[in-house]
C-alpha cells in the first residue's frame, strides 16, 4: 500500500514538474518571440479573414488560464479592407487574450483556442453611401495546414464589459447592445459555425425604424443561447432559446439572412405569465402610446412574431396572439373586471407589405367582463387602424338595473327594482377626432324598474322603458313613467344625439310626445326651478367625453320639445281637462306655444315662458286667452291673482280675458305680487257681486236704503294695466241693477288703492240705456267717492269734490231735451 502511493507520488510530482518546465519554456519562449508571434497573429488573421489586425503589445501570461499559457494582446484594433474609405474600426479592444493549447505547444505547434476580450467596442455598419465592413465575416480559404505550424482556430470566446453595435443607415435600422459578460464556444462544421452563449445584456436600441423607435429599450436581458451561422446560405438561426427580460422568461426562435440579396428576417417570441406594464415597456414608442390608455393588472401569456428585411427602412410585420383569462382592465373607457378574451393583433398586410399603426388590425374573440358589476359579452370585437381606432362590435349584457348605480354614481338617476337588457352593435371610431362614418345599431329594454331622478327630485315606479339607437339618433319606442300620481306614456326621438353631446351640447334637441290619462304638476314642480347641478366626483381626465358626468351634463345643456295629449291636469287648485300644447324644456327654462285646455266652464288658450335667469325667482311671462270661463272658478285656481280684496265666492258670471303678463314666481312656485307687469283687457258677461266687502261697506255709508249683499251686472269690460302690486283702472262705466258707476284710479294687491268711484243721482231705465248705452254716461248731478285703504289694507269711502264744466253741463241738458222730443214723436 505504502509503495502504491509512493509511486502515485513520483508519477504526479514528475508530471507537475514536467508542466511547470514546459510553462517555463512556453513563457521563455514567448517572452523571447514577441515580435515573431505579434507578425504570425497578424499573418494568420490576414489569412483567414478579409481584414487587418493591429497589435499595440504582446505579454505572456502563466496564471491567467492555467494550465494553459495564455498571451495577452493589448490594444487590439481590427479593420476590414474598406477601412481606408469609412475609417471605422470593426474591432477595438483594451486587451485581448489568447489561449494557447499546452500539448500542441510542447510539439512546436501553436494552437489557440480560445479569446478573452475586455473593454472592447465592435461596430458593425452601412453607411449612407452603402459602404459597409461586413465583409469581414468573409473567410478565406484556407490551404491544408502542414504539421508543425501554427493553427488560428478560437473554439471559445468571453467577452467583458463589451459594446456591440449595427447601424444601417440608408434603412435607418440601428441596435445597440452593452455586454457587461458574454461567454461563448465556437466550433465549426462543414463551415458552419455553432455558438453556445451566455450573457448579460443591456439593449440600448433595437430600432427596426428608427423613426419609430426601439424595442426592449434600456431592458437588461440575461440568455443561455445556441445558434448558428451559415456563411455560405449567410443565415444566422436561433432555435427554442430561452431569455430572460428583467424577470420575465421568454422564449425565441429565428432566421436572420445578412446576404445583400436577401437580408429577410423571422422571429417568434412566447411568453408565459407575462406582467402587462412590464411588456408595454418592451415596445416602440408609437405602439406605447396606442395601448397605454389599457393597462391589464394581472399576467398575460402570448406569442409574438416579427419578420422583414435588414436593409429595409420600413416597419417590419410584427403579429400578437395572447389570452387574457379572469383579468382586470383599467381604461380610459372605466374598469372592467373578470375579463377574459383571446387577442389577436397584427401591424399590417404581408399580402401588400404594408406596416404600421394605420394598417393595423386587432381582433378579440369570446370576450367576457364586468364593467361596474354589469356583465358584458362579446362574440368578436375589430379595431382597424390603432392610429385612428376603428372598433366593430356587438355586446350584449342582461342585468338588475339597481347595478346602473356603479355607473352614473347616483348624481343623475338612482335605480332600485327591475330588470335591463341591452343589446349593441357598435361600429365607428374610438378615438375623439375620428372621421370615420358611425354605425350604430342598439336596444335597450328596462321592465319595471324603480328609479329617482335626483336633478328634479322625481321618483318612478314600475317603468318600462324601450329604447333604440340607430347610428347618431336615439328613439325611446315606448316608455310608461309612473310616478305616485301620475302616469306617463312617452315616445322620444333625438337626431344626431350621439354627435352633439360631446362637442355642441347645446345643440341637442329631444322631440317627444307625451299622453297620459292624469298627470299631477304638483309632483313636478322641481322642474319650475333651476336645475341643481350634481356634485362632481373626481374623475380622470380621458378627453374622449365618455363618462357618465358628461353625458348628464350634456343633458342638461340640452333641449327637449314635448307635444302633450293628457285627459287631466291638476296643480294646487288648478284643474283642467283635454290639454294640447307644444312644451320646450330649456336648460334654464320651459317655453309653452300653442297649449289649449278646457278649464271653468270655459276654454283657455295660451303661450308663455319661464326662464331661470335667477336661481331662487324664475322669470316668466305668459300670453293667455280665456273663452267662456266662470270668473269665480278660474279665481280659485289660480288663487286669486295674488290678491286678496276678493275672494271667488264674491263674484259670478263668464269672464274673456286677452291678457299679457310677466313677473316672477317664488321659492313655492306662487306669483311674486311685486315683480307683475302687462295688460289684461277683460269682458265680464252676466255677473254678480255677491258679499263684495268694499261695496258692502259703501252701501251702510251711502246707501242705507240699498241692499248691496249681490249685485247684478249684465257686462263689464276693460283693459287693465299691472305694474307690480298695483294695478291701472282706466274710467269704466258699471251698470247694475242697483247703482251705476264710473270706477277710474290704483287698484293694490298690497297697500295703495286710490280708486274714485263717480256715481250719478239720477238713473236712466234699463229700457233708456239701452236704446243709448252713452246715457249712463251723461253729465248730471254726480257723487263722487274716493277709495283708498289705510296702512292695514282696511278700505275707507269719502266724499270728493270735483269741479264741472258748466258750458258741459249745459251742452248735456240741451241733448237730454231732443232725446225726449223723439221719444214723444215716436
Amino acid at each position: 500500500m505504502k509503495k502504491a502511493l509512493k509511486i502515485t507520488l513520483w508519477t504526479a510530482g514528475i508530471i507537475v514538474a514536467l508542466l511547470l518546465i514546459g510553462l517555463s519554456a512556453a513563457y521563455w519562449y514567448i517572452a523571447r518571440n514577441k515580435e515573431q508571434i505579434r507578425l504570425f497573429v497578424q499573418q494568420e488573421f490576414s489569412n483567414n479573414y478579409n481584414g487587418t489586425l493591429q497589435i499595440g503589445a504582446i505579454e505572456p501570461d502563466v496564471w491567467k488560464q492555467f494550465p494553459s499559457i495564455s498571451l495577452g494582446l493589448h490594444d487590439v484594433v481590427i479593420r476590414d479592407t474598406l477601412w481606408p474609405k469609412h475609417h471605422t474600426d470593426f474591432l477595438n479592444v483594451k486587451h485581448l487574450y489568447l489561449k494557447l493549447a499546452f500539448w500542441p505547444l510542447l510539439k512546436g505547434n501553436v494552437a489557440v483556442d480560445k479569446l478573452l476580450l475586455q473593454d472592447g467596442t465592435m461596430n458593425l455598419f452601412v453607411a449612407a453611401d452603402s459602404s459597409s465592413n461586413k465583409s469581414i465575416f468573409q473567410r478565406k480559404k484556407v490551404k491544408k495546414k502542414k504539421k508543425g505550424k501554427a493553427s488560428f482556430d478560437v473554439n471559445v470566446m468571453t467577452l467583458q464589459n463589451f459594446h456591440f453595435t449595427f447601424r444601417n443607415a440608408p434603412y435607418k435600422k440601428y441596435f445597440d447592445f452593452r455586454i457587461p459578460e458574454l461567454n461563448g464556444r465556437i466550433h465549426s462544421i462543414d463551415q458552419v459555425f455553432h455558438f453556445q452563449t451566455q450573457a448579460k445584456v443591456q439593449v440600448k436600441s433595437f430600432a427596426f425604424n428608427t423613426d419609430k423607435g426601439s424595442y426592449f429599450k434600456d431592458q437588461n436581458i440575461t440568455f443561455e443561447l445556441a445558434f448558428t451561422f451559415n456563411p455560405k446560405r449567410n443565415l444566422l438561426q436561433v432555435k427554442n432559446q430561452e431569455f430572460v427580460i428583467g424577470d420575465q422568461r421568454l422564449r425565441m426562435n429565428g432566421d436572420f439572412f445578412t446576404a445583400k440579396a436577401d437580408n429577410w428576417f423571422s422571429t417568434d417570441i412566447e411568453g408565459k405569465n407575462v406582467n402587462y406594464r412590464t411588456g408595454l415597456s418592451w415596445v416602440p414608442p408609437t405602439v406605447y402610446n396606442s395601448l397605454k390608455g389599457f393597462i391589464f393588472e394581472r399576467p398575460v401569456s402570448f406569442k409574438m412574431h416579427i419578420e422583414g428585411r435588414l436593409k429595409d427602412q420600413r416597419i417590419p410585420l410584427v403579429a400578437l396572439s395572447a389570452d387574457f383569462i379572469n383579468n382586470t382592465l383599467d381604461s380610459k373607457f372605466g374598469k372592467f373586471d373578470s375579463l377574459s378574451f383571446h387577442l389577436s393583433y397584427v401591424n399590417g398586410s404581408k399580402k401588400d407589405s404594408l406596416y404600421g399603426d394605420e394598417y393595423s388590425f386587432l381582433k378579440l374573440t369570446k370576450l367576457k367582463a364586468q364593467f361596474a358589476g354589469i356583465p358584458l359579452t362579446a362574440d368578436t370585437t375589430t379595431v382597424v387602424n390603432l392610429k385612428s381606432s376603428k372598433i366593430k362590435t356587438h355586446v350584449r349584457s342582461s342585468f338588475p338595473v339597481k347595478k346602473l348605480n356603479n355607473v352614473f354614481g347616483r348624481e343623475s338617476f338612482i335605480f332600485g327594482e327591475g330588470n335591463a337588457q341591452i343589446d349593441l352593435h357598435y361600429e365607428g371610431g374610438m378615438k375623439k377626432d375620428a372621421k370615420y362614418p358611425l354605425n350604430i345599431s342598439a336596444f335597450v329594454d328596462l321592465r319595471q324598474i324603480e328609479m329617482t331622478y335626483r336633478p328634479r327630485n322625481l321618483h318612478f315606479h314600475k317603468c318600462n322603458v324601450r329604447l333604440q339607437v340607430l347610428n347618431n339618433d336615439i328613439k325611446v319606442v315606448e316608455s310608461e313613467l309612473n310616478t305616485e300620481r301620475s302616469q306617463v306614456f312617452i315616445a322620444a326621438y333625438s337626431r344626431d344625439f350621439l354627435s352633439l353631446y360631446r362637442e355642441h351640447p347645446e345643440n341637442i334637441l329631444i322631440e317627444a310626445q307625451v299622453r297620459s290619462k292624469h298627470i299631477d304638476l304638483n309632483e313636478f314642480q322641481s322642474f319650475l326651478q333651476s336645475r341643481p347641478q350634481a356634485v362632481r366626483r373626481p374623475k380622470k381626465s380621458s378627453g374622449n367625453g365618455n363618462s357618465p358626468d358628461f353625458l348628464d351634463e350634456a343633458l342638461d345643456l340640452s333641449r327637449t320639445r314635448l307635444t302633450v295629449a293628457v285627459d287631466k291636469v291638476t296643480f294646487k287648485r288648478f284643474d283642467a281637462r283635454n290639454i294640447k300644447g307644444d312644451l320646450l324644456l330649456l336648460s334654464n327654462g320651459i317655453e309653452l306655444r300653442n297649449a289649449s285646455l278646457e278649464h271653468a266652464d270655459g276654454n283657455l288658450s295660451m303661450s308663455g315662458a319661464l326662464h331661470n335667469t335667477d336661481a331662487r325667482r324664475p322669470d316668466f311671462s305668459i300670453n293667455a286667452k280665456v273663452e267662456h270661463t266662470s270668473i269665480g272658478k278660474l279665481l280659485y285656481a289660480f288663487d286669486n291673482f295674488g290678491q286678496q280684496s276678493f275672494h271667488p265666492e264674491n263674484i259670478r258670471g263668464t269672464i274673456d280675458v286677452t291678457s299679457h303678463l310677466e313677473g316672477q314666481l317664488d321659492d313655492s312656485n306662487a306669483i311674486v305680487g311685486s315683480s307683475l307687469r302687462g295688460t289684461a283687457t277683460f269682458d265680464i258677461r252676466h255677473g254678480a257681486l255677491v258679499n263684495f266687502r268694499p261695496l258692502l261697506k259703501m252701501g251702510r255709508l251711502l246707501f242705507r236704503k240699498e241692499r248691496l249683499e249681490q249685485v247684478n251686472f249684465e257686462r263689464i269690460h276693460n283693459t287693465f294695466t299691472i305694474r307690480g302690486n298695483e294695478i291701472d283702472i282706466p274710467p269704466m262705466w258699471v251698470n247694475t241693477d242697483l247703482i251705476d258707476m264710473q270706477i277710474q284710479g290704483v287698484y293694490s294687491l298690497g297697500i295703495g288703492t286710490d280708486i274714485l268711484l263717480e256715481i250719478p243721482l239720477f238713473r236712466f231705465s234699463k229700457k233708456d240705456i239701452a236704446e243709448d248705452p252713452q246715457l249712463s254716461q251723461s253729465k248730471g248731478f254726480r257723487l263722487y267717492i274716493q277709495a283708498k285703504d289705510d296702512e292695514k289694507g282696511e278700505m275707507h269711502f269719502k266724499p270728493k269734490l270735483r269741479n264741472t264744466d258748466i258750458s258741459k253741463e249745459n251742452q248735456e241738458r240741451k241733448r237730454l231735451k231732443e232725446l225726449r222730443k223723439k221719444r214723444k214723436a215716436n
